[in-house]
């Protein structure tokens, strides 16, 4: 499985409905979060590229996806993003986009009812 759902666990104390809210919400969200990084940095614009991975953090912090925990804090640093080469970024930013999507996918399986 590419998420784990302990923390949110944690926060909702356990409570289904909170848990599946928060399912929901991610499933409606995701999918236009990764069309504007990936806009933005086909664009070039890595304000912007910083700026949805700083959005895109807290997600992944709080569904335990642990291949993405590096590689969103690097899109995120504009110190460590302007460093890096335009391929490597795009590269970080497909790999982002990649990994999201098999999340919502697995979590559509997993919980039908929602959304």
């Amino acid at each position: 499985m590419l998420y784990n759902l302990s923390v949110i666990e944690l926060m909702g104390d356990n409570d289904p409905e909170f848990i599946n809210t928060l399912i929901s919400v991610f499933i409606e969200s995701i999918p236009s979060d990764l069309e504007n990084i990936n806009t933005a940095a086909d664009n070039h614009d890595w304000t912007q590229v910083s700026f949805m991975a700083h959005k895109i953090k807290s997600t992944i912090d709080n569904l335990g996806i642990e291949t993405l925990k590096n590689i969103i804090r690097m899109l995120e640093a504009k110190s460590i993003i302007s460093a890096l080469s335009v391929d490597d970024i795009l590269s970080y930013v497909n790999e982002v986009t990649n990994v999201m999507t098999e999340v919502v996918k697995e979590m559509r399986i997993n919980y039908p009812n929602i959304s």
